[in-house]
């Protein structure tokens, strides 16, 4: 075993640098932009293109700015203002980027439920050019399909089978003038013309400092959602996220990429899981349409070309994948030519706005010169806030694509704003707390929103303080990176030694290595390792590891591994600090954690003799996977907690419900989500407002809920009702859960109703949070509980992971199923 001091494990790119006008610059290894052999590492406002607003802010005393101008804007005028100031300043294109025409392909959530055999379904699909529908029996089976009639933005659908039934379903799949989905085809093309045209006429001078955004601005729709709901790993830039662009350009080289990926249609066939018999060219295939995405639909491909459908199978099809790499390919592609294309009219750096992990910044090499953080408050005064309430959860992760990759990138808020709604800062304080949090983080350029506030004044001060830092652009952060399927218990922190601890979309899991520790395993190509740390006071062990010689230990804060090698494993003394594992064949575990399930063991079988449960399966595999424990400790471990596992959930006195495994979901479909317990969730997602959905005349809402049926038999009464869930902040007060059973009290019978009335504790994996519902009295008895979302809810998504109800006392820790307590 070596003992090594920590290190970081980065790569190294090539250098981004230019010459415009004379003047030399390049990105250093810290992430700043060097001019003309000096850091430049401005505190700069970012102001309208505009003469007035340009005039105001030099007036003030600033130097430094980023001009958000549109396509309509006179940009000339505007870099004329700055240079007779003499001011620095960068170009930002404050518009929209251009949205692609595609088929929306997200059965789960355009559908109508509980439709009969005669009627007719109208459903309001603003933007939608046609419609294709699908007439859904039992088992998914496909009933009728065609297109639905437009009218004024509705899809109508009459249903006419012959066979009686109430519970039919139909699909829909409309081709949207408009998606979520970027054009990097036809309209990269032309934004790119006319970006390319406004900056030759433009003429832009010695001031400027860079380009951002030359695309556009990502929409703010990117991010909002998913940061509100806590999810990291938003879809931004690339994931198609179900849509499939209606766009020539695409579709050539959809083909093109098949062809040489396949080279025969009979490959492609056995991916798609298609018949062969209905495909001829891979142009035709390049053109289909699936009637699923990845969680439901049927099985079938539309050819809108030739108005007919393709027999294959939802199931083990590789088409989004095929789907997503292509996509994923003309956004780094195009976009990397579209930085060219901007340096070859001013060889200054371009950079593009962080909107969630895509290929775009999550690679070594970057499209484009830098990575731009968009920075949003939390619209709160300092007090009590937490260091991502001050900068936003996108700042930690844009900053993970650009540590853990090693990129050569300028790194610059690009947008600090004290809130979405355009507020200023009330006080220099706060604007200081929130720049001085990115300093730490690594950002190395700073530009605030002008709102008309101070914002100026302090800016200017603040400006010139940074310019007498000649440290500054010299400084970088070091960091590690746990994987966000295991957010909790590794969450965004500057550890000990002052590295940052940041999330990343690579491969991973949570670990679950016994209650005094927690530990996770990381799979990236810049790094892989397994962390484990205490959950108390420092521990002093064995890790049970079949070659302890191959390992390698490392601290994070630099302090000494308390270390030795021994014929099984390697005693240590663990921290509650991250200790990182290196070179380890299978998941080292600590001895202690072994023997502490083993008495956990011996104590649920007593419980079970005493109640009279049939554990003998359960403790077979558990007797079975400790036998294993020195020469496989990671396996045995895993199979022993799966056992364990098993034995609560028919000992312990608290019932705990897999949100997948509702009796009856109605919208909901299983999703995957490595971060979740058993890595399942239950999602119920509608992305049509009920007002929008008649059936025969009548609302056609229905299905925004999933009812569990539970047997409650705990020695005590009064228990807590848990919710473990992933809810959009705004969608939280409608959200109810419902009891009903027999053994309630008579007034209690009609139904005890409680909303989600605070927010989450024990947030982990990608959002989901813990929600303590209420303390009710639960009788031994059968139950019926309901969870559901109101119709006016803002945004109707909502995944649940775990519904539990416990007469003991529970505090939670991630998706980690409570102990067993005599």
């Amino acid at each position: 075993m070596m003992l090594l001091p920590f290190a970081l494990l980065l790569g190294q790119s090539t250098e981004p640098s230019g010459v415009w006008q004379g003047q030399e610059w390049r990105v250093n290894p810290a992430h700043a932009l060097i001019w003309d052999g000096r850091a430049y590492t401005p505190v700069g406002l970012a102001v309208p293109a505009a003469t007035e607003a340009i005039r105001k802010a030099e007036s003030a005393g600033v130097k430094d700015l980023m001009i958000e101008a549109s396509l309509t804007d006179d940009w000339a005028a505007a870099f004329a203002a700055a240079e007779r100031l003499s001011a620095r300043y960068l170009l930002s294109l404050n518009e929209r980027m251009p949205q692609a025409s595609g088929w929306l392909c997200t059965p789960e959530a355009l559908r109508v439920l509980n439709v009969s055999h005669r009627s007719v379904v109208e459903v309001a699909l603003p933007g939608a050019v046609r419609a294709y529908f699908v007439v859904v029996g039992p088992s998914s089976s496909i009933m009728a399909r065609g297109w639905a009639t437009m009218h004024f933005g509705k899809a109508s659908v009459e249903v006419n089978l012959k066979v009686s039934a109430d519970d039919y379903q139909v699909l829909l799949f409309p081709l949207m003038r408009e998606s979520d989905l970027v054009d990097y085809w036809e309209g990269l093309d032309a934004r790119r013309d006319e970006v390319i045209r406004k900056l030759r006429d433009a003429a832009p001078g010695k001031g400027l400092r860079g380009i951002v955004n030359p695309f556009g601005r990502p929409p703010s729709h990117f991010l909002s959602l998913r940061e509100r709901v806590g999810v990291r790993a938003a879809d931004g830039w690339t994931t198609s996220g179900g849509i499939v662009p209606d766009s020539i350009l695409f579709r050539l080289e959809f083909e093109q990429y098949l062809r040489e990926k396949y080279q025969t249609i009979e490959a492609l066939a056995r991916a798609w899981r298609i018949d062969p018999l209905g495909l001829k060219t891979f142009a035709e295939a390049a053109a289909l349409i699936p009637l699923f995405s990845p969680d439901m639909g049927v099985d079938a491909f539309l050819d809108p070309v030739n108005d007919r459908t393709v027999s294959g199978r939802r199931v083990g099809s590789r088409f989004w994948d095929d789907v997503q790499v292509v996509i994923e390919s003309a956004c780094v592609r195009r976009l990397s030519r579209l930085a060219s294309a901007t340096r070859s009219i001013a060889n200054v750096p371009v950079v593009y706005d962080w909107a969630g992990w895509s290929p775009l910044h999550e690679r070594r090499d970057i499209a484009g010169d830098g990575i731009g953080i968009p920075t949003v408050g939390a619209g709160r005064t300092i007090d009590s806030l937490s260091l991502w309430e001050r900068v936003g959860v996108r700042a930690a992760d844009a900053l993970s694509s650009a540590l853990a990759w090693g990129s050569r990138s300028w790194i610059v808020s690009t947008r600090i704003c004290f809130s979405e709604n355009g507020a200023p800062f009330p006080t220099e304080a706060q604007l200081r707390s929130v720049i001085a949090a990115l300093v730490d983080l690594g950002v190395k350029g700073w530009f605030v929103e002008s709102t008309g506030g101070d914002e100026a004044v302090w800016v200017a001060a603040m400006n010139g303080e940074a310019q007498q830092d000649l440290a500054l652009g010299d400084r970088s952060p070091r960091a590690i990176f746990y994987p966000i399927n295991a957010r909790y218990p590794a969450d965004t922190m500057q550890l000990p030694g002052g590295v940052w601890w940041l999330p990343t979309p690579a491969a991973g899991d949570r670990l679950d290595v016994g209650a005094n520790y927690e530990a996770y395993r990381l799979t990236a190509p810049y790094d892989r390792h397994i962390a484990i740390w205490t959950t108390g006071a420092p521990r002093k062990t064995k890790l049970l590891t079949p070659n302890p010689q191959s390992v390698t230990l490392h601290s994070v804060s630099g302090m000494a591994v308390d270390a030795r090698v021994v014929r099984d494993g390697i005693e240590v003394t663990i921290r509650n600090e991250p200790l990182l594992i290196f070179g380890a064949d299978t998941t080292p575990v600590p001895e202690d954690a072994v023997q502490e399930l083993v008495e956990a063991e011996a104590a649920i079988t007593a419980e079970a003799v005493r109640k009279g449960a049939d554990i003998t399966e359960e403790r077979f595999l558990f007797a079975d996977a400790l036998r294993k424990a020195k020469t496989s400790p990671g396996a045995s471990l895993m199979q022993m907690t799966e056992a364990y596992r098993r034995m609560l959930l028919k000992v312990a006195p608290y019932v705990w419900r897999e949100g997948e495994r509702a009796d009856s979901a109605g919208l909901g479909v299983r999703m995957q989500s490595a971060g979740c317990s058993q890595g399942e969730a239950l999602r119920l997602r509608l992305a049509i407002p009920a007002r929008f959905v008649q059936v025969d005349g009548r609302d056609g809402f229905n299905g925004m809920r999933a009812v569990y049926k539970l047997s409650v038999s705990g020695s005590r009464d009064e228990h807590t009702v848990w919710l473990a869930a992933r809810i959009p902040e705004e969608s939280r007060p409608f959200v109810r859960v419902e009891v009903k059973g027999d053994s309630l009290s008579p007034w209690e019978r009609v139904g005890v109703r409680a909303a989600l009335s605070a927010p989450p504790v024990s947030e982990y994996g990608d959002g989901f949070g813990w929600y303590q519902v209420g303390t009710m009295l639960l009788p031994k008895g059968e139950y019926e509980f309901t969870v559901s979302m109101d119709p006016g809810a803002p945004v109707m998504d909502m995944a649940i992971d775990v519904l539990l109800a416990t007469p003991q006392p529970f505090r939670p820790s991630g998706p980690r199923m409570p102990r067993f307590l005599r």
